[in-house]
């Protein structure tokens, strides 16, 4: 095959040479009897040979030969050309040509170059097998990627369907099919998707398909029938088109986010709650981030500050320049201090500083991420200006409270109202902390009306009933918080009225008084007042009224205390109620008709029998140690009183006729006990005759229940083994 193709190539290459030598050849033959054609014709034109006769034809027909030859040269020229070209050039690229139509590959095209002998040729045939062979890769790939497009268009995780112009779905995928509850993705062909879309929407969506002539692609959130469910379904709308620009197919992308939508709601209500929640704090917050600026703030801080939350965000913090509108005291070390705490984002600190208008409280705290790491710094600026200021109260309130307290304890024993008003006015001038405190209370006595002291400041003393200032107190002031029964207050004294104008010669200027109240009434006030323009506070008010049950209670006691004293109702050697008091103590019982009493009559026969001797002070001394011994027997709720030189008396409250009659056992027993002196250097024991009722078995008269019992006393006195009374009916 090698030799005959090689033959066929020698063979030819000598023909196209000879033929390219004939051509040549001929070519130059042409151009030579061409010139020799001219020559002739131009002498056969001029006129001298024309007068020559048969010259001159033989002239022409030379000069018909020369163009006859030189005719045919050409002729051949042109065909030996036409040969050449068909042969070397149209032949080739005709099989060429045939061999491409018949959709020859890469392989044929090299068939045919290694037929072909020219190098033109051969380039040509090389540069058309590139062409096809380029062309072929190129279709490899196209049907790649149209194989890859149609997977991803089949297994793309969205739900991707495509419609006609009409609305009818052309194509989807598994995911369109899974979506729209569908079977399979053929089953949806030809469906229009406006009936799953909600007849309430569906304008919106004829709106977003025309919506594509004027763009490419367009998105809008749409409510879709999926099942028995309707759910929120967000729709991406791209358009495809012509030549003409004409949409022919409209892809839409669907994803369901009615989840994503419920979330996001609930996020949004949550931030929106604590939104609320922290602008609705009292306490101001403060969000650094990790670059410095301020990420968020609550209103609290922008009314602490007198800012803006817009003005604030994004904008760098510096604690130097960001506190100085807070005025704090020492400012330049604290705000050096705030500084280097917001210098490190991990730090966590406590501070408080002191400012002009009140006292703040720094907690910073950093804010980490998931893995930990400081993303954030969070400064909370607390108001305690109304802590501070509590605890001082509160501080100063206990001083108070304990000198109040020492106050109550010497008011406890004080022996009458003068006792009182001097014990009291000192103690109160440490503790109210004003220039002047007074107490002015009524009495019933008929030598005086009222009762007045007043310290200044310098020294407590008694007013007199007939000055200008216990005058005005007591007929003017008193009489007005009297009739209100409750605590006054005078800001401004002035000379309005002629009370007032002496207040103001004393140099007061405000004043505030209190009642003081007793079992039967108001029975006095307590006032305060203060000098050079000073005002009284809310604090000294309450201490005002809460001193004022202190000193009603006083008052109470020192006013029976005097009273007791006039009327004499307790024994001044055992200081035990006397006889008045006790009757009077018996009768307030018998009105008490709920419970059951004992009343018991004790003569001590020594004391009896010592009545009349010289010796008073051994007598008191043995009537003291008997009411001592009484004292031990009897309980907290018992009253016990001595009714004369020797009988004592005993009234049991909440006791039965059984537990009376252990009663009389125990005292006559304890009393049998008590040592006496009979003789110097000798003791005996005392004697006693004990009588007693019980009420209401007895009787529930007490008049008849002190017969009784004096009855059974004296007889047991008259009995000569000194035999206790019984309590019943039956009687001991």
């Amino acid at each position: 095959m090698r030799v005959a193709r090689w033959l066929r190539s020698t063979v030819g290459q000598l023909v196209a040479v000879f033929a390219l030598a004939a051509v040549i050849w001929c070519a130059v033959v042409l151009v030579v009897d061409y010139r020799s054609t001219v020559d002739t014709l131009v002498a056969a034109s001029n006129p001298e040979h024309v007068l020559g006769g048969e010259s001159d034809a033989l002239a022409w027909r030379h000069a018909i030969q020369q163009v006859s030859l030189t005719i045919a040269a050409a002729i051949t020229i042109t065909v030996l050309a036409t040969f050449l070209m068909r042969q070397r050039f149209l032949m080739p690229l005709r099989r060429l040509r045939r061999t491409i139509e018949r959709g020859a590959d890469v392989n044929d095209i090299s068939i045919v170059e290694h037929s072909q002998h020219d190098v033109e040729l051969t380039r040509l045939t090389n540069q058309i097998a590139a062409i096809i062979e380029q062309r072929d890769q190129s279709q490899l790939d196209l049907d790649r990627s149209q194989l890859s497009l149609e997977q991803l268009y089949q297994f793309a995780p969205a739900a991707i369907v495509s419609i006609g112009p009409d609305g009818a779905i052309v194509a989807a995928n598994r995911r369109a099919a899974e979506l729209l509850g569908a079977g399979v993705e053929r089953d949806m062909t030809g469906a229009a998707l406006l009936d799953w879309i909600r007849d309430e929407d569906r304008g919106r969506f004829r709106q977003s398909i025309d919506r594509l002539d004027l763009e490419r692609q367009c998105q809008a959130d749409f409510r879709m029938q999926l099942g028995d469910e309707v759910r929120d379904v967000s729709l991406a709308l791209a358009g495809l088109y012509d030549e003409h620009h004409a949409l022919t197919q409209v892809r839409i992308c669907m994803t369901d986010v009615s989840e994503s939508r419920q979330l996001i709601r609930q996020i949004s209500d949550q931030q929106r709650l604590m939104d609320l929640v922290i602008n609705h704090m009292s306490d101001a917050i403060l969000l650094i981030g990790a670059d410095g600026l301020i990420i968020t703030a609550n209103q609290s801080l922008c009314g602490l500050l007198h800012m803006r939350v817009e003005s604030l965000i994004g904008q760098p913090y510096n604690p130097s320049a960001f506190w100085t509108s807070l005025d704090l005291l020492d400012a330049p070390p604290s705000l050096q201090h705030l500084d280097e705490i917001a210098a490190d984002l991990t730090q966590r600190c406590h501070e408080r500083f002191d400012a002009r208008d009140g006292t703040y409280r720094f907690q910073i705290a950093p804010v980490r991420d998931q893995i930990g790491e400081a993303v954030a710094q969070l400064w909370v600026v607390q108001d305690v200006t109304a802590d501070v200021r509590s605890r001082q109260m509160l501080d100063q309130q206990a001083e108070q409270l304990q000198v109040m307290d020492q106050i109550g304890r010497q008011l406890h024993h004080v022996d009458g109202i003068d006792d009182l008003l001097m014990r009291s006015v000192k103690g109160l001038h440490e503790v109210m902390g004003v220039e002047c405190v007074g107490l002015c209370l009524r009495m019933r006595d008929d030598q005086r009306r009222n009762r007045q002291i007043i310290h200044d400041g310098s020294d407590q003393m008694l007013m007199e009933a007939g000055s200008l200032l216990s005058r005005a107190i007591a007929k003017r002031i008193m009489p007005q918080v009297l009739q209100r029964g409750q605590t006054m207050l005078w800001t401004e004294l002035d000379n309005a009225s002629p009370w007032q104008a002496v207040l103001q010669r004393a140099s007061l200027d405000t004043m505030a008084a209190t009642v003081l109240f007793s079992r039967t009434g108001a029975e006095g006030m307590f006032w305060i007042a203060r000098r050079g323009g000073e005002t009284i506070t809310p604090h000294q008010r309450f201490l005002l009224e809460a001193m004022a049950p202190i000193l009603s209670s006083a008052m109470e006691n020192a006013q029976l205390r005097d009273l007791m004293r006039q009327l004499q109702l307790t024994d001044p050697v055992t200081e035990l109620p006397n006889f008045h008091q006790f009757e009077l103590l018996l009768h307030q019982r018998g009105r008490d008709l709920g419970s059951a009493w004992v009343l018991v009559l004790i003569d001590v026969m020594l004391l009896r029998d010592a009545a009349g001797a010289s010796d008073t002070f051994a007598l008191n001394r043995q009537a003291r140690r008997t009411a001592e011994q009484l004292r031990t027997i009897c309980r907290t709720t018992d009253e016990l009183a001595r009714i004369d030189d020797s009988k004592f008396a005993l009234l049991c409250p909440n006791c039965t006729a059984e537990e009376g009659i252990g009663l009389v056992d125990r005292l006559r027993g304890s009393l049998a006990a008590l040592a006496v002196d009979t003789a110097p250097g000798a003791e005996a024991g005392t004697a006693c005759a004990i009588g007693s009722a019980c009420y209401p078995d007895d009787d529930d008269d007490p008049n008849l229940l002190m017969h009784l019992a004096w009855q059974r006393m004296h007889q047991a006195m008259m009995e000569a083994n000194e035999q206790v009374a019984s309590v019943s009916s039956t009687g001991a």
